[in-house]
């Protein structure tokens, strides 16, 4: 997936854990009015900015991340492409969660509201989220 949507729930690939777990895209902006994802947190409050993958261009002071210019919508890189990701990893979600940079060819999509989504690690826990929020719009 080498476009996927912020506030999305996708499966991704985590290394740490050798399996595939549920993954919210989180948005690629850190500035003070982030896309309402289900909480206010952004990329810099989580601390994703410290290591930014060599896919995107950075202004701290806009706090706006770019793609470089191989990695932009038909470029030779577009699918080496990172993107900002919260683990449903069975933490409090998500003031708990792990935080990473997940590559596009570890993303998958997944219908949370398929039988075989309770096959999924913490399945529950992303339940509880996406209802939280729908509640909350």
């Amino acid at each position: 997936i080498v476009d996927p949507i912020p506030g999305g729930i996708y499966l991704g690939y985590w290394p740490k854990s050798k399996e595939w777990q549920a993954v919210l895209v989180l948005p690629k902006v850190t500035t003070e009015n982030p896309i309402d994802i289900g909480f206010p947190d952004t990329i810099r409050d989580l601390g994703l900015t410290e290591q930014i993958p060599q896919c995107y261009t950075y202004d701290a002071q806009t706090g706006i991340l770019d793609w470089q210019d191989n990695y932009k919508d038909g470029g030779s890189l577009v699918t080496k492409r990172q993107f900002p990701v919260m683990y449903f990893d069975g933490l409090e979600f998500p003031s708990r969660s792990s935080v990473g940079w997940m590559a596009a060819n570890n993303l998958q999509p997944v219908d949370t509201q398929d039988s075989s989504f309770e096959l999924v690690p913490h399945f529950k826990s992303v339940r509880e989220f996406l209802e939280t929020r729908r509640r909350r719009q």
